[in-house]
């Protein structure tokens, strides 16, 4: 659909655009389209369409530079009766004093593009803007119906793109860079990706499945395993052993300062203490603080 010819101010339009100038709040309600022919009319008398079809709601309102303001509305064959050649497209506003008002119109003539009645196979919708000259009025609005407002093209693609921009940085911990997971997730992820054999000994499907049927096949697969209760008896058992670590070397080592004292005086005084003492030649201590017996040569504690 094509107005090439233009989009004209109508009278009423150019006094409101004038008020406008001043102050006067400049708010667009609706377009309106209609099949209306131009047959010698002048535009600028115009106060309605020549014969209107159908009322669009506004879904959008953008200022331009230059004085301009696109404002934009859906045309849908939805609950459209009856087909009609789309020629005329009509802005209104609301002028303070009279109510709303005619404020720009276009004619696209023998361009007339036709629109299906609804209900049919062809379910038609088109976007619809009006560019319109709003001066440098400081209070333009439009009154928007929000339930009909769609994505444009060109909005999704820009939102693709900015989260697009926002992928991945494994070199930052900033997290707006990352739009799913943290960075130190998506970091340890690029090091599995890029490492040179990442699933190297871990454990294929195959046999996986190869040692679960084996064990399920089993006479027995869990008889030797302990039980709860003779779990618990192990460790009663431990915890009332008056020494159940024998192994380690600190009871070796202590057993084996014990007997030297024997051999030397039959008699063994320990002393604990958390720190060395003053040395006394052959006094034998057991610092706590490392855990060790020691023996004092009068000089060092061997």
């Amino acid at each position: 659909m094509s107005f090439a010819g233009g989009i004209f101010f109508t009278n009423r339009g150019k006094v409101l655009e004038a008020k406008a100038q001043t102050g006067v709040a400049l708010n667009f309600t609706r377009i309106g389209v209609g099949d209306g022919e131009l047959t010698g009319q002048d535009i600028s008398d115009l106060t309605a369409l020549i014969h209107e079809v159908k009322s669009l709601a506004l879904t959008s309102l953008k200022t331009l530079t230059g004085g301009k303001a696109s404002v934009g509305g859906v045309l849908s064959n939805q609950g459209l009766a009856a087909g009609f050649y789309w020629r005329e497209v009509g802005l209104f506003a609301t002028d303070p004093d009279l109510g709303e008002i005619l404020y720009c119109y276009g004619n696209a003539g023998a361009l007339a593009e036709y629109i299906p009645a609804g209900g049919g196979s062809e379910i038609l919708e088109k976007q619809v803007s009006i560019v319109s000259i709003v001066g440098n009025a400081a209070n333009v609005s439009a009154t928007i119906e929000q339930s009909l407002v769609y994505e444009t093209p060109a909005g999704a693609q820009a939102k693709v793109d900015a989260h697009a921009a926002g992928q991945v940085d494994t070199a930052s911990a900033d997290a707006t860079k990352n739009k799913h997971v943290s960075n130190v997730l998506a970091k340890g992820w690029e090091d599995h990706k890029t490492a040179a054999a990442p699933h190297s000994g871990h454990e294929t499907p195959a046999g996986a499945q190869a040692k679960v049927d084996t064990h399920a096949n089993a006479a027995a697969p869990h008889s030797g395993h302990e039980t709860p209760a003779g779990a618990q008896a192990k460790v009663d058992a431990h915890a009332a052993a008056a020494d159940p670590h024998p192994q380690y070397t600190l009871h070796t080592e202590e057993t084996a300062l014990k007997n030297a004292a024997r051999t030397q005086t039959n008699e063994l005084r320990v002393e604990v203490v958390s720190a060395d003492p003053a040395h006394a030649q052959g006094k034998v201590i057991f610092n706590t603080t490392e855990g060790k017996f020691k023996g004092s040569t009068g000089a060092a504690w061997l």
